[in-house]
């Protein structure tokens, strides 16, 4: 099956990390072309490193986030011919760490007879949608004259909520008032959060990624501890060394008071909200016990 990948990506310093090229290198074994598309001005001594990668590669600052990426990706795949044979068509970003298992496995467990469209997981906040993070699309969907509008109509927000709510949640449901039918990997909810599960239920559930966000201006001992967690329960050749790396990068310039705020965020209600039974409390994940 002939596929062209856009991936969109950002990073203020304009670095491409090794957890990038790792996505991108098993990405080329279910997409016959990759275009990345970056909304960033990506260092002159980064770019070789996508040489042999990708097909194509898109640099520069617009401003419209992901979508404007999956915009100028399509565009370019579409006016150089690229998908003239292609049989679908994959947007995807870097917010999430992974694969941590191989993609053919979600390609195969997709029944393309009862779908047009489907993504890695269905969400249920603020409306009905699969998260933009890897969608795919049939060659019926991405020839439409409704896709085609809905791309090209993509304009400037004025924050990323903003693109969230005009562009990846209105996006399923005005390809499926079209005509389109979708399917998804993983439910919500209940089935399987990806921002609140343990890498314990990444391994179970075989989920093939990561969120980004979660760990981003955390302390570093944070950040250890969790790779540390995922090298020991999710059972993957992914190299986890690269994603402390990362962190080790974009976490270094955040102010301390920052730091603390994000930490607390995350931690504090493990012992407000989350039940404490006699001399058991549970935190980290994991039931502490004391006599």
């Amino acid at each position: 099956m002939n596929r062209v990948m856009i991936f969109a990506y950002w990073d203020k310093d304009g670095v491409i990390d090794d957890y990038v090229l790792y996505y991108l290198n098993k990405a080329k074994a279910i997409a016959d072309h990759i275009i990345f598309s970056a909304d960033c001005e990506i260092q002159s001594t980064e770019l070789p490193k996508l040489d042999k990668i990708v097909t194509h590669t898109i640099n520069g600052r617009h401003g419209e986030y992901d979508f404007g990426s999956y915009k100028r990706g399509f565009l370019y795949a579409k006016e150089n011919g690229l998908l003239d044979n292609a049989d679908e068509l994959i947007f995807c970003n870097d917010s999430c760490f992974g694969p941590f298992y191989d993609f053919e496995n979600y390609f195969d467990k997709i029944d393309r007879t009862k779908c047009d469209f489907w993504g890695m997981n269905f969400n249920k906040q603020f409306d009905n949608h699969l998260g933009s993070y890897f969608i795919v699309f049939g060659n019926k969907v991405f020839t439409s004259g409704a896709f085609n509008d809905f791309v090209n109509n993509i304009k400037h927000q004025a924050d990323k909520h903003n693109v969230v709510l005009e562009y990846e949640i209105k996006m399923t449901e005005y390809l499926h008032k079209n005509g389109f039918a979708y399917s998804y990997c993983y439910g919500y909810p209940g089935s399987f959060r990806i921002y609140n599960t343990i890498f314990k239920e990444i391994e179970k559930r075989q989920y093939p990624f990561f969120k980004k966000s979660m760990l981003v201006n955390q302390f570093d001992f944070i950040v250890n501890w969790a790779v540390n967690r995922m090298k020991k329960q999710i059972h993957s050749e992914y190299p986890f060394e690269c994603i402390k790396k990362y962190y080790k990068r974009i976490n270094e310039k955040t102010p301390f008071k920052t730091r603390l705020i994000n930490f607390l965020k995350m931690w504090v209600p493990y012992f407000i909200i989350l039940p404490r039974v006699r001399n058991r409390m549970y935190l980290f994940n994991r039931w502490y016990e004391w006599k």
